[in-house]
């Protein structure tokens, strides 16, 4: 069996690792919010870049026959992976405890799974014992991740779970010796945590470190939680909104762009501090002939993101060579370890020369001059 795209129920199969391009190229047009895609017998589909699906199900094929019911799903740094289901408890469906999902982020450019509109449908309620995985993740008004059986496992680190009908809820007892539970918010949630009547999980043992925290705001009217025991835990508050981008310490964005010769800028500005202590990245934008007016990841201006305090510009966000004589507007943007940016608009700009070219000019000059002076 290979790779299949079926129009009339409008379903990818997937049984060979594959990516957003591949589903495009099966379909032949992006996939829509009323395509599901079926994973199976060992493979991996990976969003490599936002894109929209009914829901995903990893573990089997559309007709429930797969040779292999074991499937992966993986959101890369910088993706959004969004579910339009409309039954709730779905959009991340699948089966079995050797399937699984990971959202591979990055600091300051997370991976996401979110549902439309902030519906909370989408979970993996009908996955309970597939191991969830992420690395500075995000998930987004869905609604919620379950677990259950002592057996199931996650490794959740650098996450956030944001606006969502509930962070984590557990439908039976879980060992959470088999869990990691590290540097995570659950930010907004109406159940932070949630347990059914008959279930009891060493919840405390989760957020002991301390290094993980609940926050609740103005999206909630209050911060909420059910443990079947009606316990409660020691857990860390945050009162820094999540949302926060880093604070410029002294001067907001760049501070200098200069011609570097050889068709190259250098761009230079001072420093911003993270929220929550974390390491500030700075974000790049570049425009010929106007100041960037679109940001974000994957935007038309985009350069690049580095955590210094300056950069040597040598090519376009398009990836082709300054050229000579045309002049650059660069706005630098400080962005926070959770993935939030400053809104500044600060601009400055250069024009690119061309060092070689200003010396044969300079070499040319002379010549014509010692010529000139040699025929008088």
């Amino acid at each position: 069996m290979a790779n299949s795209w079926n129009s009339t129920n409008k379903y990818f199969d997937i049984d060979t690792s594959t990516n957003v391009a591949g589903l495009a190229a099966l379909k032949g047009s992006a996939p829509a919010s009323t395509d599901s895609a079926y994973v199976f017998n060992g493979a991996t589909l990976t969003f490599e870049q936002n894109c929209s699906l009914l829901t995903t199900y990893r573990g089997d094929n559309y007709a429930g026959n797969a040779a292999t019911k074991t499937g992966h799903i993986v959101v890369s740094a910088g993706a959004t992976l969004t579910l339009y289901t409309t039954v709730s408890n779905a959009g991340l469906d699948g089966e079995g405890s050797t399937s699984s999902l990971t959202l591979a982020g990055e600091s300051g450019n997370p991976a996401v799974i979110t549902d439309n509109a902030n519906a909370m449908k989408s979970s993996n309620a009908n996955c309970l014992a597939c191991p969830v995985y992420s690395s500075h993740g995000r998930f987004q008004g869905i609604r919620g991740l379950f677990f259950n059986g002592a057996s199931a496992k996650f490794d959740i680190q650098n996450t956030t779970f944001d606006t969502c009908s509930y962070g984590l809820s557990f439908a039976a007892a879980l060992d959470v010796s088999n869990c990691v539970f590290k540097n995570n918010a659950i930010v907004d949630c109406v159940n932070s945590i949630l347990e059914s009547n008959t279930t009891s999980v060493n919840v405390e043992a989760l957020f002991a470190d301390g290094s993980s925290y609940i926050q609740h705001g103005t999206g909630r009217s209050a911060f909420t939680m059910y443990l079947s025991t009606k316990r409660y835990f020691s857990y860390r508050e945050s009162a820094v909104p999540l949302s926060s981008a880093p604070e410029w310490d002294d001067t907001t964005g760049i501070q200098s762009l200069t011609a570097a010769g050889d068709r190259k800028l250098t761009a230079s500005w001072n420093g911003a501090a993270d929220p929550f202590g974390e390491q500030v990245a700075y974000r790049i934008y570049l425009r010929a002939g106007a100041a960037p007016d679109g940001f974000g990841k994957g935007g038309d201006y985009y350069l690049c993101e580095t955590t210094g305090a300056g950069f040597d510009i040598a090519c376009t966000p398009d990836g082709d060579a300054l050229t000579a004589g045309t002049e650059y507007h660069a706005i630098v943007r400080a962005v926070s370890s959770a993935g939030y940016e400053d809104t500044n608009t600060v601009s400055l700009s250069a024009t690119a020369s061309d060092e070689n070219a200003d010396r044969l000019r300079k070499i040319d000059g002379v010549v014509q001059t010692i010529l000139a002076l040699s025929l008088s």
